[in-house]
Order: structure tokens, then C-alpha cells, then sequence
């Protein structure tokens, strides 16, 4: 009878040992971690032809897509990918299984190799070179590649997922920052490329003010704009160097005031909100006034 105690207590006792250690603050040895996989996405890669780097896309496939094979899909293009993919495909999810917007594909535009955050967008999303401001010299020595990028979005990268996704040609360019001027001047440069933007604190003191002098000489020109703009910025980001709310709205004032081609232009001053906290609640604006379907 003691061996038969005995045999139970060793089967048990493993049993024991991991329920103590899981509820345990002290947990070591019976830890377990994995990866956190976001469902319905993918990851390619691309090298571009034009700036001659290497992209990862990520991508995120609307939930209905094999459900309904012959309904074609707009998409949500985003700049500055490895901090606003996976805010904005929480945000869309959010909103669609809520159906406050439709469903939408999104794309996010990040980068292969190491972690070059600050050279990667100025040399992509600035349109000038300028060999001072932005982050330093050091990163402005490769400014000015916004050409080549813009060639990379619309003769490779676009066409290249129009083949593997049903795709509409409802296509929304997202860019917060320097980003935000990257779109703000592909919305005046080529308007047809994207169908609507949604612009988030565009930095339109680069290069003293360039794009916002190239709209002025743009709009003498009677030339066309995006047709659906979404400007958004917060009020709190009119201290130091920059007067980010006071420039977006002497932007915008100028696009609605054109004799021609006007687009349809939405402003938001969100309260409470920097350049650091804006982004989510921007882009979450932007996507039920341009995606909505219904009203709270």
C-alpha cells in the first residue's frame, strides 16, 4: 500500500509543481513564450527598380476576401509601416466588424535589413534635397528621393498588387510627418495616383515651405489635387520651431479657396493631441469619413 502512495504521489507531483509555479511571481522554468501572429497577413518583398532598396509589404487581406471571389476591394496604403501597420489594421478591423467602415485591403510600406528609421524617410519621402533640418545632416545627405519614390509606388509597387489581389482603383495614401509631406506633394504632383489621402501633420516647413510655395504656383496654373483630402493635426503642435497648425490651415484655406479643381478637403484640430499622440485617432477620422458607413 506505501508503494501504491508512493506511485501516486510521483504522477501527481509534476502536476502540482507547474499549478504552483504558473500562479507564482517567480515563474522561471515552466514559462512559455511564442510570437504573436496577426491573422489574415502576409509579408513580401520587393526591390525596387527606381531607389534601388529593398521593401517589405505588409499586407492585410480584408476577412470576407475568399469568401466573396468576385468583389474587387480599395486599399489603404501606408508610409512609415513598422509603427502604422499594425496600429491601422486594429483600427480597421475595429471599425469593420462594427460596420462603421467597409472592408478595405491595407498595405504598409516597410523596409528589409536594419532598422534605418530616420534615413529611410528622409531619402523616400522628402521631395528636395536640403543639406540642413529634418533629423540632422547626417540623414539629409540623402535627401530629396521622393522622384524615385513616387516611381516605385506607381509603376512597380502599385501594378505589382493590382496582379495579386482583386483590387479597385480606390486607392488612400496614409503618411503622418514627413510622410504626411511625401503625400501632400504626390496629392499635387500626381493627382491621379491616389484617390484620397489621409494626411496627419504634414512637416510643410521643409525646405522653407516648398510644397506649400508649389501649390500657390500649382493652383495659378489652375492644376488639379487629390479629390478627397483628409488633413488632420493637434493643437498642441503649434510650439518650438514649428507652426504645424498654423501652416496646415493657410494650406488647406488655399485649397478650397482655388478658382478650379477643387478637391473635397476635410480639416481636423484634434484637442489634446502632439505630433507623438496624433496618429491613431487621425487615422481613425480619416477612415470613417472617407470608408464610413454608418453614424454613432
Amino acid at each position: 500500500m506505501k508503494n501504491a502512495y508512493l506511485i501516486i504521489i510521483v504522477f501527481f507531483l509534476p502536476l502540482f509543481t507547474t499549478s504552483f509555479a504558473a500562479g507564482s511571481s517567480h515563474v522561471q522554468d515552466v514559462e512559455r513564450y511564442e510570437s504573436i501572429n496577426l491573422p489574415n497577413t502576409q509579408v513580401r518583398h520587393i526591390e525596387s527598380n527606381y531607389t534601388h532598396k529593398d521593401y517589405k509589404i505588409y499586407v492585410n487581406i480584408p476577412a470576407g476576401y475568399y469568401q466573396h471571389p468576385n468583389k474587387h476591394y480599395p486599399a489603404i496604403f501606408l508610409l512609415d509601416a513598422d509603427y502604422s501597420f499594425p496600429i491601422a489594421k486594429g483600427i480597421v478591423e475595429h471599425l469593420e466588424d462594427r460596420n462603421r467602415m467597409s472592408e478595405v485591403f491595407v498595405f504598409g510600406i516597410a523596409y528589409d535589413g536594419p532598422d534605418q528609421y530616420k534615413l529611410n524617410r528622409t531619402r523616400d519621402y522628402t521631395p528636395t534635397y536640403v543639406a540642413k533640418g529634418g533629423y540632422g545632416p547626417q540623414y539629409q545627405k540623402v535627401s530629396g528621393g521622393a522622384p524615385k519614390f513616387e516611381k516605385f509606388l506607381q509603376n512597380q509597387l502599385i501594378p505589382y498588387l493590382d496582379k495579386s489581389f482583386r483590387l479597385n482603383k480606390d486607392r488612400t495614401l496614409v503618411g503622418h510627418s514627413f510622410g504626411g509631406l511625401f503625400a501632400t506633394w504626390v496629392s499635387l504632383r500626381n493627382p491621379s495616383l491616389f484617390s484620397s489621402d489621409i494626411i496627419v501633420s504634414p512637416s510643410l516647413w521643409y525646405d522653407n515651405h516648398y510644397v506649400m510655395k508649389m501649390h500657390s504656383q500649382k493652383a495659378k496654373l489652375a492644376r488639379a489635387t487629390s479629390p478627397r483630402l483628409f488633413f488632420a493635426v493637434g493643437d498642441q503642435e503649434d510650439g518650438g520651431m514649428y507652426s504645424m497648425v498654423g501652416h496646415l490651415k493657410d494650406y488647406v484655406h488655399g485649397l478650397t479657396n482655388s478658382p478650379q479643381n477643387k478637391p473635397q478637403v476635410t480639416l481636423v484640430v484634434l484637442p489634446n493631441e502632439d505630433h507623438d499622440t496624433l496618429f491613431p485617432t487621425a487615422l481613425t477620422r480619416g477612415l470613417v469619413a472617407l470608408y464610413g458607413t454608418k453614424t454613432a
